[in-house]
């Protein structure tokens, strides 16, 4: 991820509409005290960089591309609910949702360089929340 010849884009829903319509969440994470599976953002965690855009806005909820500049556990969803926006259907870090089982995540788009070939490619999923909410 550091060297950019691995990309991997996400798309997700999150609960709200962001004032913010892209961005950087730079927020160090940490494993919550008592858990071993819960995370959090903490000062002395582990550097964790999530790039965000909105792609389209829904009755308070949003549909947002993230891309990884870290890859921390959880680092998506423990980002979204640092900014008061969790994955719809997140039962750790935010609420169950009656649409969807489990959070409403993806990996969208991974982008690499082949480790035998050196060719580059790009693998992208033809998964669409669209369909989920129509």
């Amino acid at each position: 991820m550091k060297t950019k010849e691995y990309v991997k884009k996400y798309i997700g829903l999150v609960e709200g509409i962001l004032k913010e319509k892209q961005g950087k969440i730079d927020a160090p994470i940490f494993r919550a005290e008592g858990s071993i599976i819960k995370r959090e953002v903490r000062s002395d965690g582990d550097n964790a960089i999530t790039y965000y855009k909105v792609l389209k806005e829904y009755d308070n909820m949003s549909l947002v591309e993230f891309i990884l500049e870290t890859g921390r556990t959880h680092q998506i969803r423990v980002h979204c609910k640092y900014i008061k926006h969790p994955l719809i259907g997140d039962t750790l870090y935010g609420s169950p949702s009656n649409k969807f089982n489990g959070q409403a995540l993806i990996a969208k788009e991974i982008k690499f360089v082949h480790p035998i070939t050196k060719e580059k490619m790009t693998i992208v999923s033809k998964f669409d929340f669209k369909n989920i909410l129509l």
